[in-house]
């Protein structure tokens, strides 16, 4: 090669910017990134706030609620209960036993404790089970 080729090429060299490299990911990371993403909860939809409610009050608004977000289709619900008077709140100790009275435990796939940004000891996290759809020939979606 001729020296006035090679100072071209040289020239040319230094004009060309290098393609950047993508950021590899390990089938590790592919992997933890996809079951993480399956575990992310349901948004939060919606809550009731049972404060000011007396008991019966109380069981038949969150009997009419729960009945009413199973049809919409929401997974997952707050429901406010309140401490109570040091720590001894009525609705708080009646509420995990309305959630499995019959006709509202068939629509209530677990209840729990609610975190402490979403309430703590004065609330509960609902989830609902999802509806269930049909297609004409009656097999489930």
């Amino acid at each position: 090669m001729k020296q006035e080729d090679l100072d071209i090429w040289k020239e040319v060299i230094k004009s060309v910017t290098p393609l950047k490299e993508k950021g590899r990911v390990s089938l590790f990371q592919r992997l933890f990134r996809r079951s993480f993403l399956k575990r992310k909860p349901a948004p939060l939809s919606t809550f009731l706030d049972l404060h000011q409610f007396t008991l019966q009050e109380g069981f038949d608004a969150f009997k009419e609620f729960i009945e009413e977000h199973a049809e919409l289709g929401t997974q997952r619900i707050i429901v406010i209960t309140g401490k109570g008077q040091e720590g001894k709140g009525v609705l708080r100790k009646e509420f995990p036993l309305w959630a499995t009275r019959n006709g509202i435990k068939e629509k209530i796939l677990k209840v729990e404790q609610a975190p402490s940004h979403l309430g703590g000891d004065g609330a509960f996290l609902v989830y609902l089970k999802r509806k269930k759809s049909y297609v004409s020939n009656g097999n489930r979606i």
